[in-house]
């Protein structure tokens, strides 16, 4: 398969092994199980891609345990994730946000130029499969500034659309109408799903409907990629 196609049959679908695995210490049995989930689903359906689901090397490689290469030796196409703030690479409160957004867009491009050369002898696509960055001066309500994520989102798409090594993008997370019940708090029953996992602080990356700016840069990524 071409690095830039991902040439899917009208009935197949995507199957994604985990969320966000990682080898720690066990990397032998940990390429085992990828290797027997991969072959236990294509004897079901050959036709379904198999992705991995992984986030790539992280900034903390000798922890985390994970090798793109070896990882996705079964996989279809190669995922990484970027997570500048998680990562501690920015800081939504530093007062030099100009700064801030720089050091964390320098050091999210190395690291996905970093992955597209690890995986050149894969000859498979690769996708930023996760990427966001938290509202302006880290807020979570709606109606306030996106303008720092939006900057992000766009040079992000500007990567992908021009390098042929990486087959696509998905921005994180759509929360539609959705809303925090409450100012930092995680996920209780009955509160609506804005996209951030339950644990995390509710609207930390989520684009609100009314976010028209992001939703524009979105729309023209979008154009861009295909």
């Amino acid at each position: 398969m071409p690095a830039t196609q991902l040439s899917l049959p009208l009935d197949s679908r995507i199957v994604q092994l985990a969320n966000e695995p990682r080898a720690i210490t066990k990397g032998k049995a940990y390429r085992s199980w990828i290797s027997e989930a991969c072959a236990f689903i294509r004897g079901l359906d050959k036709h379904h891609l198999v992705s991995l689901g992984s986030e790539g090397m992280t900034p903390w490689s000798e922890y985390v345990g994970n090798d793109l290469v070896a990882d996705h030796a079964h996989i279809d196409y190669v995922t990484v994730h970027v997570w500048p703030q998680n990562w501690n690479w920015y800081n939504p409160g530093d007062t030099a946000q100009d700064a801030a957004l720089e050091e964390a867009w320098a050091r999210s491009l190395t690291y996905v130029m970093a992955s597209v050369d690890a995986i050149a002898a894969l000859d498979k696509p690769l996708v930023v499969e996760e990427f966001g960055l938290a509202r302006d001066e880290g807020s979570y309500a709606a109606g306030t500034s996106t303008k720092n994520r939006d900057v992000f989102f766009r040079k992000m798409c500007s990567l992908v659309a021009g390098l042929p090594g990486i087959a696509g993008l998905n921005f994180w997370a759509w929360g539609g109408e959705g809303r925090p019940s409450q100012p930092k708090a995680s996920w209780h029953t009955g509160d609506m799903w804005i996209g951030d996992p339950p644990h995390e602080w509710q609207g930390w990356y989520s684009i609100y409907n009314d976010d028209l700016t992001t939703m524009a840069v979105m729309r023209e990524c979008a154009e861009q990629i295909v």
